[in-house]
């Protein structure tokens, strides 16, 4: 999702420190797909090639700026529930709604 020319991918765990001219992650070392960093693939879910790993919010992450990223109201409260569950020593794992 790019909002405001920010990315999800600015506050995923797995977010490296660029060499070079493109952004690289755990997930995409070689450089992170366009079509992620812009929005246009969701990926929380699988995308070929990313070895397993998808989008795991940063346990630094500024809530404003996931709150902005994800863009829903409820946000903040899904930021605060996650960090609670994290501090319980569990890992969180995205659910999928049908």
């Amino acid at each position: 999702m790019l909002i405001d020319g920010a990315s999800l991918c600015t506050v995923c765990q797995y977010l490296q420190a660029s060499s070079g001219s493109r952004m690289q992650c755990d997930a995409s070392p070689h450089g992170i797909h366009r079509v992620i960093w812009v929005g246009r693939i969701d990926h929380r879910r699988p995308y070929a090639g990313d070895d397993g790993l998808r989008f795991e919010m940063a346990a630094d992450a500024p809530p404003e700026v996931v709150a902005r990223l994800i863009g829903t109201p409820p946000a903040a409260e899904w930021i605060r529930v996650e960090r609670k569950i994290r501090e319980r020593g569990y890992h969180f794992f995205p659910v999928k709604f049908s």
